[in-house]
């Protein structure tokens, strides 16, 4: 063990500070340790309920001849269609472009931007300011991206119309292509506890 202090310590204050700080350092560590445990444990327990609702329960109940059911007491499970859904970077050109050509290009959020060099802070502001004064902006980018959220709502949307078209084929509402989207559909089993009301269930 090294031991440095300044002048006003002594080595015998450096020495017992040391001795706390090893102690710290330990707790640190184990702190760290149980941490990254207590990270797995929660991943293995969010796969474990991920697989109840998406595939056990929603499997039992279709088992069943059903698609919902009420439960004594008031709980309430119905499985539901699902979706997961994503653009990968090499499929997100093309993907924007079906956007695009099918009125959905609005789901696209457009930024743009400029990199200066050091030294360049002058250049910078005044290209921010214009930007300002033209755009109402306060910053730019060179980017383009749907939010995961919004394109899922999108592709669910075409989906159910589809699905409740009944109409000519050749005006059936288009269904975004699943893989160019990376849609993975599956069950999900939603369960609704019963209301609580002044301390009782109804």
């Amino acid at each position: 063990m090294s031991i440095e202090y300044d002048e006003a310590g002594t080595g015998t204050d450096a020495k017992a500070a040391l001795v706390k700080i090893t102690a710290m350092v330990q707790s640190q560590r184990a702190a760290e340790r149980a941490l990254a445990d207590a990270e797995i444990e929660l991943k293995k327990r969010k796969e474990a309920l991920f697989k109840i609702e998406s595939e056990d329960l929603p499997e039992l109940i279709r088992e069943s001849g059903l698609t919902s059911v009420t439960l004594e007491g008031g709980t309430a499970v119905k499985v539901v269609d699902e979706i997961s859904c994503g653009v990968s970077a090499e499929r997100q050109a093309e993907a924007y472009d079906w956007l695009r050509a099918h009125d959905a290009g609005g789901l696209i959020k457009v930024q743009v931007g400029v990199s200066f060099g050091k030294g360049e802070e002058t250049k910078a502001a005044k290209l921010l300011q214009e930007l300002i004064k033209k755009f109402g902006a306060e910053a730019a980018f060179d980017k383009e991206d749907v939010h995961y959220q919004t394109l899922k709502a999108y592709i669910k949307d075409r989906i159910n119309a589809a699905s409740e078209y009944e109409g000519p084929k050749a005006k059936a509402p288009v269904v975004p292509p699943f893989p160019l989207f990376g849609v993975v559909p599956f069950a999900l089993a939603k369960i609704t506890a019963p209301k609580v009301k002044k301390g009782k269930v109804e």
